[in-house]
């Protein structure tokens, strides 16, 4: 699977899911060491609690990108350590803190959130504050995944939201609907996405419709 990913180009992945520590501490670290190994960056895991919360930064074309992702799932089944592997975990205070530092060191800041009710069209108030948490702290986007189905995105301080974009290409029953998300950034540090609605089938997504984030 890694080696997928380098080969279609990811730069960086979130490690900030309920999944990463389905196998303890150690797994978990040797996932991001792996992920690392390969030239892709990974954020919202690490050996500690800091390098879990640490800022990734990539430069493209002058502009500084900055990445940030949270596990907003509570409670937590293993709790963030100062001196062992770690996730970082959502809270509010947390993700308005360092979205407000991160902003300082970047043009353009994008925040990672594994949140919501898996199977849920609804967003929880919950995953709502985070996400807006991490636009009044000066991220320029949100990202959302876990429910495992599409959620209503939404336009808050003038920032997109994605609450989720479901699946890509998995599917327990083989057949299904998610969504990627189609972002454009501008020399002058703007970003805009769009959502593009995928049919799954077979393990492969289609794409059937684009829709942009609700006003």
């Amino acid at each position: 699977m890694l080696l997928v990913l380098r080969e279609t180009g990811f730069d960086v992945v979130s490690t900030a899911n309920n999944h990463t520590w389905d196998y303890g501490r150690a797994a978990m670290l040797q996932t991001v060491q792996n992920v690392r190994k390969l030239g892709i960056n990974s954020v919202g895991a690490g050996a500690n609690s800091a390098e879990a919360h640490r800022l990734v930064i990539l430069r493209r074309n002058g502009l500084r990108i900055g990445f940030l992702a949270y596990l907003g799932l509570l409670p937590p089944l293993i709790p963030e350590a100062k001196t062992e592997p770690s996730l970082a975990i959502a809270s509010v205070e947390a993700i308005t803190r360092e979205a407000r530092a991160a902003k300082s060191q970047v043009d353009v800041l994008i925040v990672s959130l594994h949140a919501g009710e898996e199977g849920s069209q609804l967003i929880t108030p919950r995953q709502r504050s985070f996400a807006r948490a991490a636009v009044y702290g000066g991220a320029d986007l949100v990202i959302g995944h876990h429910p495992h189905v599409v959620q209503k995105s939404e336009v808050y301080r003038g920032k997109q939201i994605f609450y989720s974009l479901g699946n890509f290409v998995f599917s327990p029953a083989g057949r299904g609907t998610g969504a990627l998300l189609d972002a454009t950034l501008y020399p002058n540090g703007k970003i805009t996405a769009t959502l593009r609605r995928l049919s799954l089938a077979g393990g492969r997504p289609h794409f059937y419709s684009s829709v942009p984030a609700k006003r």
